[in-house]
C-alpha cells in the first residue's frame, strides 16, 4: 500500500473481459468482512479500552459512527469519487491509508510492549 502498486495477479484478463460486458460488477459479500474484520474489531477494542474517561469513549463512538457514514457515502458515490480522484488520486489515497495502517500497527505493538513490561 505504501508504494501504491496493485498486485499484478489481483485482476486477470478474463475478469476484465467479463466486467466489460456487465452492467453492474459490484460484489457485496466481500465488503462487510473487510470493513468489520479482525483488524477493525481489535482497533475498536483498543480504542475503547484506552479511553480513560466517559467523554473519550463517547468521542471514540462518534469517530466510529463518522467512519460508518463516510464509508456509506464513498460506497454510494464510488463511481463519482473514482472519476474525481483519477488514477493518481487513487494511488495517493492508497499510500495514505497504508501509512495510517502502519502507524496503527506500530501503536498496537508499542502498547503491547508497554503492557507486558507494566509501563502503561
Amino acid at each position: 500500500m505504501l508504494f501504491a502498486k496493485p498486485a499484478p495477479e489481483s485482476i486477470t484478463d478474463a475478469e476484465v473481459d467479463d466486467a466489460s460486458t456487465r452492467e453492474d460488477i459490484s460484489v457485496f459479500p466481500i465488503a462487510m468482512p473487510l470493513l468489520t474484520g479482525p483488524g477493525t474489531i481489535t482497533t475498536v477494542i483498543v480504542l475503547i479500552r484506552t479511553g480513560k474517561t466517559f467523554g473519550l469513549k463517547i468521542m471514540d463512538i462518534l469517530a466510529i459512527l463518522s467512519v460508518f457514514a463516510l464509508t456509506y457515502v464513498i460506497f454510494r458515490f464510488a463511481d463519482r469519487v473514482s472519476r474525481v480522484l483519477g488514477v493518481t488520486g487513487s494511488l495517493l489515497v492508497s499510500r495514505i491509508m497504508g501509512l495510517l495502517l502502519a502507524s496503527i500497527a506500530v501503536n498496537f505493538v508499542m502498547v503491547g510492549i508497554g503492557n507486558i513490561w507494566g509501563l502503561r
